[in-house]
């Protein structure tokens, strides 16, 4: 009895760039349409070892695309986040507690009074601290989607010269570079998995 072989599925059809903001649709669009020019170019090729190689480098750049589009959506998350967060008024609520506790101190306000305005103090502090580490981590993953985009740009261009290399070199050392470079962008875009 034959078994149909079922269709591969595309393993990037949840990637939907459309939802995103422009800052993030962005990169998100830039990595797909590098990755169609490629697909486009592998299929183009003779069937043979480096057609089959460059598939190869095709998964690699798929798993790229995906990282990029999560993190993409997770940067969205955060930004949005840090939207509905009054950083301004978080702010001027530490400047507040601050000058609160150098009043009450100057006075020689009993010692209540002031470990109060110190608790308040430190959650001023707290909330303060962690919308600027947010702020700080969403200028961080816009800077890994700027060096995805070129990551992934480099090991296309590179895989495209092995595949239209003339010479009698070995492709496989270009190829070496190639998935070297995504490996890059994978150890890259890992940090971000800790979002």
């Amino acid at each position: 009895m034959f078994r149909r072989r079922s269709a591969r599925t595309d393993p990037l059809a949840t990637v939907q760039p459309a939802v995103l903001s422009d800052r993030w649709r962005s990169p998100v669009e830039h990595v797909l349409d590098a990755r169609q020019r490629f697909s486009s170019l592998v299929e183009s090729l003779r069937s043979g070892p480096v057609r089959e190689r460059l598939t190869a480098v095709s998964e690699e750049i798929d798993r790229s695309v995906l990282a990029t589009w999560v993190t993409a959506q997770r940067a969205q998350d955060l930004e949005t986040a840090l939207e509905r967060m009054d950083d301004v008024a978080a702010r001027e609520r530490l400047k507040d507690a601050r000058r609160k506790l150098t009043r009450l101190e100057d006075a020689g306000a009993d010692g209540q009074e002031i470990d109060a305005a110190r608790g308040e103090v430190g959650l001023a502090e707290q909330q303060f601290g962690s919308i600027s580490r947010m702020a700080d981590r969403l200028e961080s993953i816009g800077t890994t989607l700027v060096r995805a985009q070129r990551d992934v740009d480099v090991s296309i261009t590179l895989a495209t010269e092995v595949a239209l290399s003339a010479t009698g070199s070995d492709p496989t050392a270009s190829l070496g570079r190639a998935v070297t470079e995504l490996s890059a962008l994978q150890r890259a875009l890992a940090d971000l998995d800790q979002l």
